[in-house]
């Protein structure tokens, strides 16, 4: 998605969202998402996305992969299979908080650093702690960029061979 986005610009192409979707979009489910770059609600396989609007927008957030490369056919594979229910309805931050990833447990199976991230961004005061997709990244959210980049530090200093990133939501 990135590499799109990019070319679109280089080469001055004018392709909107969705022509780049429908161009890269079959790479892989996180392509749609990466492409629009706005908090949206990915339903299927990722695939259908409802933006979220403003519900996310400028939330401090802190993400964080340990370097080692999890196989998402791997993950699926090692997946009970069973879905743990929708998210909530209403507004999303509620929804988000009460949801889980359900690849969360098969990722941490073959990787098991995903959980020491987990837990160190679990006690820097963090809004949402969560793996992303089917890992290995893990990512939360902050009431505040001060506490987002005390929590950066924090992070760094307990899991210095990570790579990280703080920035803000779209």
């Amino acid at each position: 998605a990135a590499a799109a986005r990019g070319l679109n610009r280089l080469w001055n192409l004018g392709a909107d969202e969705a022509e780049l979707t429908r161009a890269v979009g079959g790479l892989g489910a996180d392509i749609p998402a990466c492409i629009g770059s706005v908090s949206a609600l990915g339903e299927a396989a990722g695939e259908a996305l409802q933006p979220l609007g403003d519900a996310f927008t400028g939330i401090p957030v802190l993400l964080a992969n340990p370097l080692k490369a999890v196989s998402t056919a791997q993950v699926f594979r090692a997946w009970d299979g069973q879905d743990r229910g929708a998210l909530a309805e209403g507004d999303p931050m509620v929804a988000a908080l009460a949801g889980r990833n359900d690849l969360a447990a098969p990722a941490i199976a073959l990787c098991p650093e995903i959980a020491d991230g987990l837990v160190v961004l679990g006690n820097t005061g963090a809004t949402l702690v969560r793996m992303s997709g089917s890992g290995a990244s893990v990512f939360a959210l902050y009431p505040d960029t001060a506490g987002r980049d005390v929590a950066l530090a924090q992070f760094q200093a307990a899991l210095p061979h990570w790579w990280t990133m703080a920035g803000t939501l779209r």
